[in-house]
């Protein structure tokens, strides 16, 4: 995914892939919500790229008052 759309699919029915435009069941919302859902609960989601070319979802969880941190997951 170009560094410059990384952000851009966070929003509503936005797909990169044109051909997907055209094929039923996606409605483009899939990291709309997860982003919503992540900072309700205090996280965030950012896509990085890797070093093969791919991109990679970093969610970083805030973790419990007190506890002095987050925990990161990356899905690849």
């Amino acid at each position: 995914m170009p560094e410059q759309e990384r952000e851009r699919v966070f929003g509503r029915f936005v797909r990169l892939d044109a051909s997907r435009e055209q094929a039923g069941g996606s409605a483009g919302l899939g990291l709309a919500i997860a982003r919503e859902i992540a900072t309700a609960h205090g996280a965030t989601i950012v896509l990085t790229g890797t070093e093969e070319g791919g991109t990679c979802a970093v969610v970083t969880l805030g973790g419990m008052k007190g506890a002095g941190g987050g925990t990161t997951a990356r899905s690849v």
